[in-house]
């Protein structure tokens, strides 16, 4: 397994940029105008400052990424 802390200094920017993304791949997106999307990923930000908030400290927003990696031998 690798491990790595992710460190952002502004949390409020990662969320936002985590709706932007998330609004833009989805399909739903396609079919709305530019002022429903603003609404959409602004949206998405509000609610999430919640969820982000026990990651955030002083220094900023912290999580941890895992990935289990394999490898073959031969």
């Amino acid at each position: 397994m690798v491990s790595r802390t992710i460190r952002f200094d502004d949390g409020a920017v990662w969320v936002h940029m985590n709706a932007i993304a998330l609004v833009g791949m989805s399909g739903a997106a396609k079919t709305m105008g530019e002022a429903e999307r603003e609404r959409v990923m602004a949206a998405i930000a509000r609610d999430s400052v919640e969820v982000v908030r026990p990651y955030t400290d002083e220094a900023g927003l912290a999580f941890e990424l895992r990935a289990n990696v394999a490898t073959a031998r031969g």
